[in-house]
């Protein structure tokens, strides 16, 4: 798998951006402290790394939309909790929304180091991980210490969405989400008539577009 690849379930320190999210809730298994899963302290450096998964025909070909900006609000907020090597690989920033670009670079101000590339692999390091990567602007391949990795993972249909849409007679898409056309007034309709879709059944939408439809 994708994630496999990445070193997930291999190593501790490799988490997805949700388990990263759940560490920095106030609530959560930490007390919204960033520490590293295999020791339990502060790591020095985190290495983000953005559509894994996405945009790749071996796995998912469609952008997930909002992985850019919830992976920038985590690097600011670690920056925030004071690790200061903070690195962000990336195909390129999708910051579509208003204020988006703006606080892409107040991130890049407070010192975050975004990397245009694509990983190759992330593997042990001794007490640590090694992040090798193609720095697309160099066309070199590079690697980069790192004490936590995390991934951006594809945003998929949700588990169900095939069985609920064979169950209505609506068609789903190549991707597996629901098959839609913009109607007048723009109702989102489905293949069937009379059953319409919004949010997320349809393909990967952030907060404000799933609530907009």
């Amino acid at each position: 798998t994708v994630l496999g690849q990445y070193g997930y379930g291999k190593h501790p320190d490799v988490l997805t951006s949700m388990e990263f999210e759940r560490m920095l809730a106030p609530m959560g298994p930490t007390g919204g402290e960033i520490v590293k899963p295999s020791t339990g302290k502060h790591p020095k450096n985190i290495f983000f790394v953005l559509c894994v998964g996405s945009r790749d025909r071996r796995f998912y070909r469609y952008c997930s939309r909002f992985c850019c900006m919830y992976s920038i609000k985590e690097t600011y907020q670690a920056i925030n909790h004071g690790i200061k090597d903070v690195s962000v690989l990336y195909m390129d920033v999708r910051a579509y929304g208003k204020g988006f670009d703006a606080f892409f670079d107040r991130t890049r101000q407070e010192g975050a180091k975004f990397i245009r590339g694509h990983p190759a692999e992330i593997s042990p390091n001794g007490k640590g991980l090694v992040v090798r990567y193609e720095d697309t602007d160099s066309g070199k391949l590079k690697k980069a210490k790192a004490d936590m990795v995390i991934l951006a993972t594809a945003v998929r249909p949700s588990e169900g969405l095939e069985g609920l849409a064979e169950a209505l007679g609506i068609e789903v898409d190549e991707d597996g989400f629901l098959k839609t056309e913009e109607a007048q007034g723009g109702v989102i309709t489905t293949s069937r008539p009379g059953i319409l879709a919004a949010g997320c059944a349809t393909g990967p939408k952030d907060i404000p577009d799933s609530v907009s439809e």
